[in-house]
């Protein structure tokens, strides 16, 4: 088993990624800028077809990945073996007209 963190978890990619990880028996965890609560986090998975039993194991950080104290503080707490970053913005005018906000 290897604790994965995933950047950009609640995405199509993410979510699915996630899932398959859960269903091999990883650990995973998640950053998520939002901010959503648990219960709306279960219910994003949920509705992709990850069972509540899968969903409940997910561990989410609410950190903004430009915010170097914040990302510092997730690493600080564990010890992952890994992390896959898939955080990006899906907008593309946003990234046209600012786009180290993208980076």
């Amino acid at each position: 088993m290897k604790k994965i963190l995933i950047t950009g978890i609640r995405g199509f990619v993410g979510s699915h990624l996630t899932r398959y990880l859960l269903e091999t028996g990883h650990e995973v965890s998640g950053i998520d800028r939002k901010g959503i609560g648990p219960e709306r986090m279960r219910d994003v998975f949920q509705s992709q077809g990850t069972p509540a039993s899968l969903s409940d194991k997910i561990r989410i950080y609410h950190a903004e990945l430009e915010n170097i104290t914040e990302i510092e503080s997730v690493f600080k707490e564990n010890s992952f073996d890994g992390v896959i970053h898939l955080a990006g913005t899906a907008f593309v005018p946003e990234s046209w007209k600012d786009p180290a906000s993208v980076l």
